[in-house]
């Protein structure tokens, strides 16, 4: 059986009187991926910020645990959050541009990141950055490389993010809505690399799409969310073909043409 990494128990979040999250637990072993799927306002960012503690101030974790590699990360200091973020636990955000600052350039926040988590020279950081931005379509990586993020669309930012979080080799890699700003093609680029990355590097992930075909493309395990709950779970073939809660059903009748496997 396969060594747990992630375990999350009974997590209950509010904003102000609203509960975002009522009592979720969900696991991810090591090398698994895990899809969660649900409408906007189910949760599902909620549930993978919570993971980073990058909830906004507002929010209340009122009762709950997340363990990873058996420890707590709801007690964890900031000091260790920041050992864990990145190098352990990578994040692509929904919003591509939370990841970078506005007042450096992509290329000198790649060679940050990877000389404080992985001790690379600004000269190997380069090389890997551009070698991934390429695998990700970005062609002209070096001009991307000196650009700041608020020169890039929304689609080569999202990619950029990508393929920060991707150099960083993280155990667990946590991507909110990863392809929601590509096109068709692109996306097949960013969920073939998730795929490589499972394989090559054994890298367990949570993927959370409100896209079935995603989803369908990429995950192992399956968690459907609705108003803050999981309401169905399992192995992702099985809740897609053989839906057992009416909440699932209608979010596969949604999808028109919705088939089993998305070719990526």
């Amino acid at each position: 059986m396969a060594r747990m990494l992630l375990d999350i128990r009974n997590l209950s979040v509010r904003y102000g009187s609203t509960e975002v999250l009522q009592g979720v637990s969900m696991s991810v072993s090591l090398g698994q991926v895990v899809g969660i799927v649900g409408e906007s306002g189910s949760g599902k960012t909620t549930l993978a910020r919570s993971i980073l503690a990058a909830l906004s101030q507002s929010a209340v974790v009122m009762s709950g645990s997340i363990t990873y590699k058996g420890k707590e990360l709801l007690d964890c200091s900031h000091k260790s959050l920041q050992e864990v973020r990145g190098s352990q636990i990578g994040m692509i955000f929904q919003d591509p541009r939370v990841t970078f600052s506005p007042v450096k350039t992509i290329g000198s926040q790649f060679e940050e990141s990877l000389f404080v988590h992985a001790g690379l020279r600004k000269s190997e950081a380069k090389k890997l950055a551009l070698a991934t931005m390429q695998s990700l379509g970005l062609e002209d990586g070096n001009h991307l490389y000196d650009s700041y993020a608020f020169e890039l669309s929304g689609g080569m930012c999202q990619r950029a993010a990508i393929a920060l979080a991707m150099c960083l080799q993280p155990a667990l890699l946590i991507a909110d809505e990863p392809t929601s700003a590509l096109d068709v093609t692109v996306q097949a680029l960013v969920l073939q690399e998730l795929k490589r990355s499972k394989e090559t590097l054994n890298t367990s992930m949570i993927v959370i799409s409100h896209d079935l075909r995603v989803i369908a493309a990429v995950a192992d395990e399956l968690y459907v969310m609705h108003q803050g709950k999981i309401v169905e779970k399992g192995a992702c073939q099985q809740v897609l073909t053989n839906p057992q809660h009416s909440y699932t059903a209608h979010l596969i009748a949604s999808v028109p043409r919705f088939s089993q496997k998305v070719q990526g």
